[in-house]
């Protein structure tokens, strides 16, 4: 018998824009439940992307996504909103978010795309993901996420060493 600790509750992730004029806040609801075999099994439910003023605290903008990570662009033009179980395949997506126009210009399936900056101080998106033990994915895109530069596939484990 083997026992783990879960937490049923509310996790959230948070990021000030550069011009520290809002913060962007995402969170998942977990929740535990036991399944028809009696084992323990974990439902997640995004709660969306918010984007509250820094000034008063007050609710700028709520967006529906099923988000439940997330991670901003050095410039602070875009939002990457990453999510790995809501996708039929369970495989991981990435939707990049315009903090300008407040909507969303891409979305990618097969990407967990973060900024990553190269030595010249400019950035691209690095992504990794593994589908099995012996199923490991690369990708280099632009920051807009529309175009991916290249992209690997290894049956041994790879990974990116990045800075934020």
């Amino acid at each position: 018998t083997a026992h783990a600790k879960i937490g049923d509750g509310i996790s959230r992730q948070a990021l000030v824009s550069p011009d520290g004029r809002f913060l962007y806040v995402v969170g998942v609801n977990s929740a535990t439940f036991q399944d028809q075999q009696g084992n323990w099994q974990m439902e997640q439910t995004p709660l969306g992307l918010e984007i509250i003023q820094t000034t008063d605290g007050s609710l700028e903008r709520h967006v529906e996504i099923d988000t439940t990570e997330i991670s901003i662009a050095p410039d602070g033009r875009f939002l990457y909103l990453r999510n790995w179980g809501s996708h039929p395949e369970n495989i991981p997506w990435t939707e990049i978010f315009d903090t300008r126009s407040q909507q969303i210009i891409a979305r990618k399936d097969k990407v967990s795309a973060s900024p990553a900056l190269l030595m010249n101080g400019e950035f691209l998106l690095a992504s990794t993901y593994s589908t099995a033990e012996t199923s490991h994915h690369m990708s280099i895109l632009q920051p807009d996420g529309l175009t991916v530069l290249a992209e690997w596939t290894d049956q041994n484990y790879i990974f990116w060493l990045t800075a934020p």
